[in-house]
């Protein structure tokens, strides 16, 4: 557990990196921009600068322990640390055979500030898709996620794990009521679960629950008139009540709709039909005045450029009169200090990824781009705006124009 420095960014740089963490030939470009005819997509060409007083992208280094990240949980600790736990890996069961998705164990913890990284004890069951949460003692709390035996079909998990940054080490906890991958987790801080963690979606139509740290009891919430069990992509409110917008997958066009989620009441309410189009693979991110931007996604296979606001005041979803310059979807997305929203890399269509980092102003109602970008240009990244301000932004995937996926250990930092 010898801290290791961030060192050149040999593996995004020099050659592609596999899906599962092996070291392969340079694959035939896909690494800038999306090339296409939208102002800002480009590489480097500098077709949209960033004004005065934008953002900047610093590229950190890739990890020296090769570790490919792709769909891990990272978690702000109490000392301003990040812990990334988990992602996805390909293994072939013992003795060979068909290798198959299934989740990491490994367990990082860097520190920003220094640039230095540890490895320390790895989860107890690898992880893709989990959710983790900061408690009051300084502990984290891991849920769910997909994961089994190697070369064998994961399966969604029920099971959870508390980290200790004391002894660097999990513990396997009670498990969930529901299995769950893809879903939210958030401290609640008042009403009858202040102090407990709230658990919802996760592709399940089963009931939220609660996590009490004290008793370590998972407890169903009621689940009144619930939402379709593809419905995703919740969000914590202001008001500790959850919304969610749409679904990540090709459901029905009926399914596509949004709910609002009342934990005190434990009922959901049904606010209609989100979108009549295709649209998927968007982000949705609560800016600082409680609202919830839903930027990009895709339709077809062509990336999109809206961004629409729900507003909790109304449960209305409205166009901000604001287009993306560089269409974008399975990107990530963070708030910056001054309320302006990254939204980070992506794919702008098949087989072409976007380097850029777009930065959408609610106060102004521009978009822009950030002084630098991503490297390569990716999709499926994890980002997290830490209490320092920055944006901690890593791993991911990018497509070359073969059509293979790369999994990627990159690091970016995004300051104001």
């Amino acid at each position: 557990m010898v801290p290791r420095l961030l060192v050149a960014g040999f593996c995004a740089a020099l050659m592609g990196c596999g899906a599962d963490g092996e070291v392969r030939d340079t694959p035939a470009g896909g690494q800038g921009g999306g090339g296409g005819a939208d102002v800002g997509q480009g590489g480097s060409g500098g077709l949209n600068r960033p004004p005065p007083g934008m953002p900047t992208v610093t590229q950190v280094s890739t990890f020296d322990s090769k570790i490919f990240r792709l769909n891990a949980t990272l978690v702000e600790l109490a000392d301003g640390r990040v812990l990334v736990a988990g992602g996805r890996i390909r293994r072939s069961p013992p003795g060979g055979g068909t290798a198959r998705a299934t989740g990491r164990e490994e367990i990082e913890i860097f520190d920003v500030a220094n640039g230095t990284y540890v490895e320390v004890a790895p989860l107890k069951q690898g992880r893709i898709g989990a959710s983790s949460v900061l408690l009051p003692d300084g502990k984290v709390l891991i849920t769910g996620g997909f994961g089994g035996p190697p070369g064998e079909v994961p399966v969604l998990l029920d099971s959870a794990e508390i980290f200790d940054p004391a002894t660097n080490d999990t513990t396997l906890r009670r498990a969930m009521n529901t299995a769950r991958a893809y879903h939210g987790s958030w401290l609640l801080s008042s009403g009858a679960n202040a102090g407990k963690v709230l658990i919802a979606g996760g592709g399940t139509a089963s009931a939220p629950e609660v996590y009490d740290p004290a008793t370590g009891m998972f407890t169903p919430l009621g689940a009144a008139n619930g939402p379709p069990g593809g419905v995703e992509y919740p969000v914590l409110l202001d008001d500790e009540q959850v919304v969610f917008i749409g679904t990540p997958s090709d459901l029905p066009v009926d399914d596509r709709g949004y709910h609002r989620y009342d934990p005190e009441a434990g009922i959901f309410d049904d606010l209609g039909l989100f979108t009549s189009r295709g649209r998927s693979r968007y982000t949705v991110t609560k800016l600082h005045d409680g609202r919830v931007l839903i930027a990009g996604g895709v339709e077809g296979n062509e990336g999109l450029a809206d961004l629409d606001v729900f507003d909790p005041s109304d449960n209305s979803i409205a166009p901000t009169g604001q287009l993306l310059e560089g269409r974008r979807y399975l990107h990530s997305a963070a708030v910056l200090p001054s309320g302006r929203v990254a939204l980070i890399s992506g794919f702008r269509a098949i087989g072409e990824s976007l380097a850029t980092v777009a930065i959408w102003d609610p106060e102004t109602g521009t978009v822009s781009d950030a002084a630098g970008e991503v490297f390569p240009g990716r999709a499926n990244s994890q980002a997290l705006t830490l209490s320092s301000g920055q944006i901690f932004v890593i791993g991911g995937e990018f497509l070359d124009r073969t059509g293979n996926l790369f999994s990627l250990p990159n690091i970016d930092i995004i300051s104001e």
